[in-house]
C-alpha cells in the first residue's frame, strides 16, 4: 500500500514525514473486501498526532475509503486534523460523513455513501 506518489497538495518533506510516520505507526489497520472483480480497501486510522492526517488524505487520493477515529487525540489536535482532512478530501472531489462524535468516513468520488 506504500506507493511513491507525486505531490499535488503537499511538499515532498510533508509526504516523506507522513510516509515515515505511517511505516512506524500501529494505528492503521486495513480491511480487504472482495466485490466481484475488484477489491476495495477500507483503511482505519486512529491517529495520535496531526501529522498522521496526511496518511488519511493519501489513502483517499489512492482511491481507498478511510475511517478516521480521533478518539486518541486531544480536542484541539482532533479538530485541526478533521478540518484538514475534510478540506483535502473535498479538494480531491471526495466526500465525508460524520459517523459518530469522533469517527468520520472519507471516501473517493468513486464510492457512493448512503445514509439510512
Amino acid at each position: 500500500m506504500h506507493h511513491k506518489i507525486p505531490s499535488l497538495a503537499f511538499g515532498e518533506r510533508e509526504l516523506d514525514q507522513a510516509h515515515r510516520l505511517h511505516q512506524n505507526s500501529t494505528s492503521v489497520e486495513a480491511m480487504d473486501a472482495p466485490f466481484g472483480d475488484w477489491w476495495h480497501e477500507i483503511v482505519v486510522f486512529k491517529p495520535l498526532v496531526f501529522e498522521e492526517a496526511f496518511d488519511a488524505v493519501l489513502a483517499v487520493r489512492e482511491q481507498h475509503t478511510v475511517l478516521l477515529n480521533i478518539c486518541r487525540m486531544d480536542p484541539e489536535h482532533a479538530r485541526r486534523t478533521i478540518d484538514f482532512v475534510i478540506g483535502a478530501v473535498t479538494a480531491l472531489d471526495g466526500q465525508h460523513v460524520r459517523i459518530d462524535e469522533k469517527v468520520f468516513l472519507f471516501a473517493p468520488s468513486l464510492v457512493a455513501i448512503k445514509t439510512l
